[in-house]
């Protein structure tokens, strides 16, 4: 054997051995070596629990929790029990009760039983039905919330996102009378997929600064109600990534369906049974997106009535698939005419003599002259001033210090004095309310007395006749004067026949007309207007259309100052 070749290799064998068998018998335990490709430690995995209760549901809130609802009702209430001891959820003092707030939880999942099923419900006015701030990844699906069914309106959203990233509502039902159905403002990736949104007050979702949101498979349907209508079915403000796929908006009594301020795809979508006293589909500007763009493309639409199709500001616009702009003609042709046209009366008017206000208010409806038969007319005076009755006709809304009249819903409707502007007076007493204020009202006539606020210390912030959404309307021989605003304060009417009138001593102006057409203004009397910064004999806004002032074309946008 050659030693000389070999010896290394054995004697490095035999000090390896040596060493190893030195360690295990002095040195203590054997060192386990990390592998070569370390995968990461196990995380605790999710929690899964099916709670019966409110107490059950506030302990169970954690990160990465799947918590289960069962069927049947979950009252949001905590009763006496306010601390939930969890550092996920509290309950938050709102003006008529508490609202649960869940907060900086990750990969939370919160499911029903389905929307028929499963029911969460708050009583609070003021409330949302749950609240969400600085979450991510979370999923809410297979319940229907919303408030207890009360005479009271709601101020309180259905479900309220603040903060939120990659956010799933499925399977959802979300009831009115919520205020809106989901509240989401700057929030990330959310997806709204197979929910059924309805009957909510004010709007189905308001999306404020959401970046990356898409609506799918959804039903947004009966918000707000006639004489009552909602604001819109989607508000979206300032975000981005906004798509709109296969949704049905049906049944809806709103001033708008779609209000936005950012660029937006739509497709697939159904358009149906919705009045609107605005147009369809209003795109403006805003700080964030100078000039937004609706993208609509394989859409229909079916029995709808509005104002018009679009409203846009100048640069905004309305297109289809190719890009291509979509007037109110070209949209009429795709999903129907919505503008109808006002026809006149078919019925005789009823002559109704009235000598006080009680008889005035009992005398208003459809198909009526009323003919005032007093000096003074003082809606002050009413036995049930500021209550609302069973009459669908008129209700008494609060603007701010004191009953305002709204006469609503009428058709062929004439209120004149009985001797002339000088002999019969209809006066008002809250500062911040309009004299008569007429919505949703179509042939109406006003003549031959003389309306404004009565003789207060102070200025008036409110009008003295205002129209919105009216058709057909005369205002003829009479006096109009403050310290009411505005004399004639037009907002989205049509066919106004305005003239010879005395229209004095308004703080602000004469006549004003915004989103309104078919406009005639003509040998008025106009002095003693406005104060020393504001004043005008009349004031167009830019989205009016056809409105004369004694037989000149006028255009949009203008303005007649008046300096005393």
């Amino acid at each position: 054997m050659n030693w000389k070749l070999n010896w290394k290799p054995l004697f490095a064998g035999l000090l390896a051995a040596g060493l190893l068998s030195g360690c295990a018998a002095g040195a203590g335990p054997v060192q386990t070596l990390p592998a070569i490709d370390p995968q990461p430690a196990p995380t605790e995995t999710a929690r899964n629990v099916t709670v019966n209760s409110v107490r059950e549901l506030t302990d169970a809130i954690a990160p990465g929790a799947v918590i289960t609802l069962p069927e049947g009702l979950l009252k949001l209430d905590p009763g006496e029990d306010l601390d939930t001891g969890n550092e996920y959820c509290w309950w938050q003092s709102v003006y008529d009760g508490y609202e649960l707030v869940i907060s900086g939880v990750d990969g939370l999942t919160i499911q029903g039983a389905g929307v028929d099923a499963t029911r969460v419900q708050t009583d609070p006015r003021y409330a949302a039905v749950l609240k969400f701030e600085n979450c991510q990844d979370l999923k809410l699906q297979g319940f229907t919330a919303g408030h207890t069914e009360m005479a009271q309106a709601c101020e309180g959203n259905v479900i309220n996102l603040g903060d939120c990233r990659n956010v799933s509502l499925q399977d959802l039902g979300l009831f009115g009378c919520g205020n809106t159905g989901v509240y989401a403002e700057l929030c990330e990736n959310l997806t709204v997929r197979n929910c059924d949104i309805y009957s909510c007050s004010s709007m189905g979702l308001n999306l404020g600064q959401v970046k990356g949101c898409k609506i799918t498979g959804c039903t947004i349907r009966d918000l707000g109600e006639q004489g009552s209508e909602a604001f819109c079915a989607v508000l979206a403000w300032e975000g981005s990534d906004l798509s709109i796929e296969d949704t049905v908006f049906s049944g809806n009594y709103a001033s708008s369906l779609l209000s936005l301020s950012q660029d937006a795809a739509v497709s697939g979508c159904t358009f149906k049974n919705n009045a609107l006293s605005d147009a369809v589909f209003a795109v403006s500007s805003s700080m964030n997106q100078e000039f937004a763009t609706l993208t609509l493309e394989n859409c229909l639409g079916q029995d709808n009535k509005a104002w018009a199709w679009t409203r846009t500001d100048a640069g905004c616009d309305v297109v289809d698939e190719t890009g291509n702009s979509l007037d109110d003609a070209a949209l009429n042709k795709m999903f129907g005419t919505v503008a109808e046209t006002v026809t006149e009366p078919t019925q005789p008017q009823q002559t109704v003599t009235v000598t006080n206000t009680d008889e005035f208010l009992a005398a208003i409806g459809s198909n009526r002259e009323i003919v005032i038969d007093c000096p003074e007319l003082d809606l002050s005076q009413a036995a049930d001033y500021g209550q609302n009755g069973e009459s669908s006709c008129y209700s008494w809304d609060d603007p701010l210090d004191g009953p305002q009249l709204t006469i609503q819903n009428v058709d062929n409707l004439t209120i004149r004095g009985k001797d002339g502007k000088d002999a019969n007076l209809i006066s008002a007493v809250p500062r911040y309310a309009q004299v008569l204020s007429f919505r949703n009202c179509t042939n109406v006539t006003i003549k031959d007395l003389t309306a404004g606020h009565t003789k207060e210390p102070g200025i008036c912030m409110g009008g003295v006749l205002e129209f919105q959404n009216c058709s057909n309307v005369t205002v003829s021989g009479t006096g109009l004067f403050g310290c009411g605003t505005i004399g004639v304060d037009a907002i989205m009417s049509r066919n106004l026949d305005i003239r010879d009138n005395e229209i004095y001593e308004c703080s602000f102006g004469g006549v004003r007309l915004n989103s309104s057409r078919n406009v005639t203004m003509e040998n008025n009397d106009f002095h003693d207007l406005g104060g020393e910064y504001v004043g005008f004999v009349y004031n167009v806004s830019a989205d009016c259309e056809d409105v004369t002032f004694n037989g000149t074309q006028l255009a949009p946008g203008d303005q007649l100052e008046y300096h005393k």
